[in-house]
């Protein structure tokens, strides 16, 4: 895949139906080929609102309400890496042509919950970046670090 023609959004969609709305509509008129989506909406233990034709949501599906997922376009070649997956990161592999060359870049999703005390990030955050420094991997991470987030002082 060519990266100067891919089309990423980052969004929190805060649970709402409305926002997954506009999401899914921005998707279904080509304005975006990958979504990096914090708190999506949760219905019945699943991830609704987001109806793309062929594409695919990426998220934990072992947790029942997963606080970030990653939706891309059928022309989006990616593979999940589950390892590095749980209910507040959502971490995905393209291979992709930068510079000439072909790369194998990562994305990830990120929530950072608001009651998270620890002034570091998350653990799950810390382990993709090491994951792909040590890979020598591009990393691209939306994140919704919370502005309620204790570690603010708020």
């Amino acid at each position: 895949m060519d990266s100067t023609n891919l089309r990423i959004t980052q969004i929190n969609l805060q649970h709402c139906k409305e926002a997954s709305l506009v999401l899914n509509h921005r998707l279904h008129k080509m304005q975006t080929d990958l979504a990096l989506v914090q708190e999506p909406w949760i219905y019945q233990k699943g991830i609704k609102g987001l109806n793309i034709r062929r594409g695919r949501i990426f998220c934990d599906t072992n947790s029942e309400k997963p606080r970030s997922c990653i939706v891309t376009k059928p022309r989006v070649q990616a593979r999940m890496l589950g390892h590095l997956t749980s209910r507040d990161v959502t971490a995905i592999q393209i291979d992709m042509m930068l510079d000439g060359k072909e790369r194998e870049v990562v994305f990830g999703s990120v929530y950072l919950p608001y009651d998270l005390t620890d002034l570091q990030p998350s653990k799950e955050m810390v382990s993709l970046i090491n994951y792909c420094s040590h890979n020598n991997y591009h990393l691209i991470i939306g994140c919704d670090t919370n502005s309620h987030n204790l570690c603010w002082g708020c």
